[in-house]
């Protein structure tokens, strides 16, 4: 069986399998493997999910910026005491003192913005 197909028959069958889990996506990309995978299973109340859906990830983006500093310090090529304007416009970030770390931490101060009119 192709590796892709594989891959998508388990995530499906995962899904249908445990009652728990009302839905799923699983998106996997790589240009050096010649990979892209979109995948959604299960369903929304009467409506089914789909690849293309959008949705909220909420505070998992933290996980993901947490590991990225990290390999990016132990590569030496960041410092979690590094100003953050240093990596991103001043102007965007209209004069703040915001370090990565408070970032990562959630202690920034910027507001969480979810956005209510989802398509």
């Amino acid at each position: 069986m192709d590796p892709h197909m594989r891959i998508e028959t388990m995530f499906q069958t995962t899904i249908q399998k445990n009652a728990r889990i009302h839905n799923a996506y699983l998106l996997v990309h790589s240009d050096k493997r010649n990979v892209h995978l979109n995948l959604a299973e299960g369903s929304s109340g009467t409506i089914a999910a789909h690849a293309d859906q959008r949705y909220l990830i909420a505070s998992i983006s933290k996980l993901f910026t947490s590991v990225l500093f990290a390999r990016l310090a132990e590569q030496n090529k960041l410092s979690y005491d590094d100003p953050i304007h240093l990596y991103v416009e001043q102007e965007l970030l209209n004069k703040l003192h915001i370090y990565k770390e408070q970032i990562t931490r959630g202690i920034s101060g910027f507001i969480i913005y979810l956005d209510t009119h989802l398509d």
